[in-house]
């Protein structure tokens, strides 16, 4: 929750400035639930998210970087 506070008061970023936020987690299951809470977050604050993780299609992931 504080890293979508601290983005939402940053200046507005240009496509391919890389991620803002990067946060890292022990499991892929963590990291789902985290993604679970903060989307609605995010979209409220117009902000994106994506959930990269090991074992998942690596086509998708990278789609999802490519959108932002």
């Amino acid at each position: 929750m504080p890293a979508i506070v601290h983005t939402a008061g940053q200046p507005p970023r240009t496509h391919r400035e890389g991620p803002s936020v990067l946060v890292l987690l022990p499991t892929r299951e963590l990291a789902q639930q985290v993604q679970e809470v903060a989307k609605d977050y995010c979209r409220a604050m117009g902000q994106s998210l994506t959930c990269l993780f090991g074992g998942a299609p690596k086509g998708n992931q990278a789609r999802d970087l490519e959108r932002g």
